[in-house]
């Protein structure tokens, strides 16, 4: 850093104060020494103050000009006035008066305005028309003075902080219904040497001596005062205690002097911290208590208590503090005792306090368009069904108990309806060419079944009606050969639940199908398919040159399916006939043509024989087919010698070898066969995968409006973990992450909305079996507003925000660019926060959300950057003095765009406070 030589010329004045004799010619106090300044007042005229006290605003702000009348002119001490409700209104100005006579009659014939009170508005008029216009003295101290007697209706910190870096000390002084928080942030710092508030305008003057010395000290003055009789101090050291449901008690330190009472003033506060003034109450205390039990009161509500010292001629100083009664019990236990499609039956254990009854509210979860249904119950109830409800439907619930004056704390929970369901496992056989039977797993809670059928390409559509422990139907009457959907669906009453459908095609009309294939120059394989109601077959055959009296024949069972004819002539043609046998009749299949070959046809050799997939505990594998082949042969044996044999059908070309031991290696060979002759065989080497395990123990650990956060337990051999999510629209989204993670976000979902998030474990390239879990996220409940930064210094940033009335919490989670972030919980009265221990010279993502119980509202975003780091000014040094004036120089530091300079005087006093640019 570049050390850089600087200098400054400051013109100290020496002030001496002065002490008053008994020869002075006047008993006012005056402010000596002062050379310029620029004050205004800003005051409020809101009609909360009314015209009586207004006057005693006036004659308060004539007593704090008192001290600078004789030097008030152009050029020295100049005194402007703004009156403000809803809009400001300029009452003089800097130019309008010459002198001090002037300005005190132009405060006597002020006119009270009346309107609401908007002090940002004015704050901000102040700062642009009095302190940042083109006129004004850029080197004499400025000040302003703010009155007002309640809370701003507009905001104030914009316009606050835009006088103060216009270097203007600012003073508030509150008056009964004032916000004293909202005061201190509006002034300059320290707030306790510029924030002033008395609970009566009564005793508004008692601030004056105050304000009047505060005001000539940064003027640069020193204040001439006579001696004034003190008023002695007030109660003090307010504590409440005995809080109960509608009364609590509390005590003080007594008031010095001749009290002759207290006064208590108690009125409740609105949930955004104001006073009720309608509702103010008051009683009063002998002088020599110091202690009151308040009653009356509104149980689970904060009270400003006020405790005003009664002196013979006078009102004394106060004490105030706040209290709250206690919550009025509400139930305990509330819960969905049982669950029903069209009903909850909640139950819940009574307080043990006698109620009146019970109100039950209650409305579906993110339904905005209809109204809380309402049911009221007898004080006695401990249950209660809540009926006429829709199926899969997530409910709010909420439990008022209801006492002889008031309503107590109210208890909330949510259920759910049983969703309606379709029947499962549903199958269809054909029996005969003309009728099928249907069956199903029957569906528990249900009124009944209704089954439909009809032709896939038709509308000709029958319906039955079926009892509700029915499993079983057989539809006949239908078309042969043709293709029919078939859909049953559960009835609730007279709701039907969601469809099952299936389709199938009828048999062909006699239902055989008959094939031959000659499989040596000897024999002939004869082929068809079962009939459902045959009890034997019968196969005839003979030479084509033959007579029908020559045909050889054979009886089989019902349950055959295919039959080789041996013995036969080679290159020889055959007549088949295949005869099929019910109970007093046969059917007889038209003959059908075989020729036998004249030769052995030499078998083909297994081709492209390959292991397809050697996971999830089996091993698949496949071949090429073999031309003339009529069946294959498999064999594969493991390591230990242990040997299995399968025939499998001539047009299969893969085959699943299932139960296989996880690593083991097995030795699999493949050869054709064509009828009692068998090819070469092929063989080929395979190991069986060892199976990934499956992940366990996944739960969701956290549900908002827009996140769900999951976390499961790990497998040891993973090298990866992959997590899905399916969206509403149906897109799907993955993730695959580290294997030390066990823990992530799903973010960006909708509102109120079900996800089903699946966990697999990775190892290489592959994949275990998926685990899945089922989570709804929260509703919407309502969103912060206005968020913004205030300040930011370099390891500090400041935000506030603007919240919402349900809120009962609020969460802060801050985030740097390279994903390290933190959060706090805040409590719901709570519209500001100063994030603490940050890096310096570093960007800063900060969300702001509300929360209601456990749902969470929008989340609000703002991106700011810390301050670099500044350095510190070194070796200041005085240079040279003079009788009025000091010379300094100091060592500089690079990069900065200013240096504030500050003097103070031997007794600590704070003369000048001036920035160098």
């Amino acid at each position: 850093m570049m050390a850089m030589r600087m200098w400054l010329t400051l013109v100290a004045v020496i002030q001496v104060v002065l002490t008053s004799s008994s020869e002075a010619q006047t008993q006012k106090a005056t402010c000596r020494n002062v050379f310029a300044a620029d004050i205004v007042y800003l005051v409020d005229g809101s009609s909360s103050i009314g015209r009586v006290n207004f006057e005693e605003v006036k004659d308060f702000i004539e007593a704090t000009i008192q001290p600078f009348v004789d030097v008030i002119s152009q050029n020295a001490v100049r005194v402007g006035l703004v009156q403000y409700s809803d809009d400001p209104r300029v009452e003089f100005s800097f130019e309008d008066h010459s002198n001090g006579s002037q300005i005190l009659t132009a405060i006597r014939n002020l006119r009270y305005k009346g309107g609401n009170t908007r002090t940002g508005a004015g704050l901000k008029y102040v700062a642009d028309n009095f302190f940042g216009s083109a006129k004004l003295r850029r080197i004499v101290p400025k000040i302003a003075i703010l009155i007002t007697d309640g809370k701003s209706q507009d905001n104030v910190e914009r316009p606050a902080l835009k006088l103060r870096s216009q270097d203007v000390k600012l003073f508030a002084v509150g008056i009964k219904n004032a916000d004293k928080k909202e005061l201190d942030d509006i002034t300059s710092t320290p707030a306790k040497e510029y924030s002033f508030f008395v609970n009566d305008f009564k005793i508004l003057r008692t601030l004056t001596p105050l304000i009047s010395r505060r005001v000539c000290s940064i003027t640069g003055g020193a204040l001439d005062a006579p001696e004034v009789t003190q008023i002695p101090n007030g109660p003090s050291s307010l504590i409440f205690s005995d809080e109960g449901f509608e009364s609590m008690r509390i005590r003080w330190t007594a008031a010095h002097g001749p009290v002759m009472g207290y006064k208590v003033q108690y009125t409740p506060l609105s949930v955004l911290g104001l006073p009720v003034s309608a509702e103010l109450q008051e009683i009063t205390v002998r002088s020599g208590e110091n202690s009151a039990f308040l009653q009356g009161l509104k149980p689970a509500t904060e009270y400003l208590v006020t405790v005003i010292a009664q002196y013979a001629n006078s009102i004394g100083e106060s004490t105030a503090g706040k209290g709250r009664t206690k919550t009025l019990p509400g139930v305990s236990n509330f819960r969905v005792a049982k669950t029903g499609h069209f009903r909850l039956k909640l139950a819940w254990k009574p307080p043990a306090l006698p109620l009146q009854g019970y109100r039950l509210t209650y409305k579906m979860r993110g339904d905005t368009d209809t109204q809380l249904e309402e049911k009221t119950l007898r004080s006695n109830a401990i249950s209660f069904i809540l009926e006429e409800l829709l199926p899969d439907t997530e409910y709010d619930i909420t439990i008022h108990p209801i006492y002889p004056r008031n309503t107590a704390e109210p208890t909330s929970i949510s259920g759910r309806t049983l969703s309606l369901e379709s029947v499962q496992q549903l199958t269809v056989q054909n029996v005969t060419p003309q009728s099928v039977q249907v069956t199903w797993r029957s569906v528990s809670g249900i009124s009944g079944y209704r089954l439909k059928w009809g032709p896939s390409a038709g509308r000709d559509v029958l319906t039955v009606n079926l009892e509700p422990s029915t499993g079983l139907y057989h539809i006949q009457g239908l078309l042969p050969n043709t293709d029919y959907t078939i859909t049953i669906t559960t009835l609730y009453g007279r709701m039907e639940g969601p469809p099952a459908s299936t389709r199938v095609k009828t048999d062909v009309a006699g239902g055989l199908l008959l094939r031959t294939a000659a499989i040596s120059p000897t024999a002939i394989r004869v082929t068809w398919n079962l009939q459902h109601d045959a009890s034997n077959y019968r196969i005839e055959w003979r030479k084509a040159t033959e007579e029908q009296m020559q045909s050889h024949k054979t009886v089989l069972a019902a349950t055959t399916n295919s039959y080789d004819i041996i013995n036969l002539s080679p290159g020889t043609e055959y007549a088949i006939t295949l005869y099929t046998l019910y109970n007093g009749r046969e059917v007889a299949t038209p003959a059908t043509m075989s020729k036998t070959v004249e030769k052995e046809i030499p078998l083909g050799t297994i081709a492209s024989l390959r292991a397809v997939d050697t996971t999830r505990g089996r091993l698949q594998i496949s071949w090429t087919a073999v031309p003339g082949a009529t069946a294959y042969k498999i064999v594969w044996r493991d390591q230990t010698g242990y040997e299995i044999t399968r025939i499998v059908s001539h047009d299969v070309t893969t085959f699943d070898i299932d139960r296989v031991q996880q690593g083991a290696t097995y030795y699999i060979n493949v050869s054709p066969l064509s009828g009692g002759r068998e090819g070469n065989p092929v063989s080929i080497v395979v190991q069986a995968d060892t199976a990934i395990e499956r992940v366990t123990e996944l739960r969701s650990l956290e549900t908002r409006n827009s996140l769900i956060r999951i976390t499961w337990r790990g497998v040891p051999r993973a090298t990866a973990y992959k997590v899905m999510w399916k969206h509403a629209d149906g897109t799907e989204e993955s993730r695959v992450l580290s294997s030390s993670i066990n823990m992530f976000d799903v973010e960006g979902l909708q509102p109120n909305s079900v996800y089903v998030i699946g966990v697999s474990a990775m190892v290489g390239n592959r994949e275990g079996s998926l685990a899945t879990v089922t989570v709804r996220t929260e509703p919407l409940v309502g969103g912060v507003t206005n968020l913004r930064v205030v300040e930011t210094q370099s390891s500090r940033i400041r935000i506030s925000w603007v919240g919402f009335a349900t809120a009962t919490a609020y969460r802060v989670t801050w985030r740097r660019a390279d994903g390290v972030k933190d959060s706090r919980i805040l409590s719901r009265d709570t519209s500001a926060f100063d994030i603490e221990g940050l890096q310096p010279n570093t960007v800063y993502a900060i969300e702001v959300s509300g929360l209601v119980g456990s749902r969470e509202g929008n989340v609000m975003t703002v991106t700011t950057k810390t301050n670099p780091i500044v350095g510190d000014v070194t070796n200041v040094r005085v240079t040279e003095t003079r009788r009025n004036m000091l010379q300094i120089m100091w060592t500089g530091i690079g990069m900065v765009s200013a240096y504030k300079i500050t003097w103070k005087s031997a007794d600590g006093e704070l003369l000048w406070d001036l920035t160098m640019f």
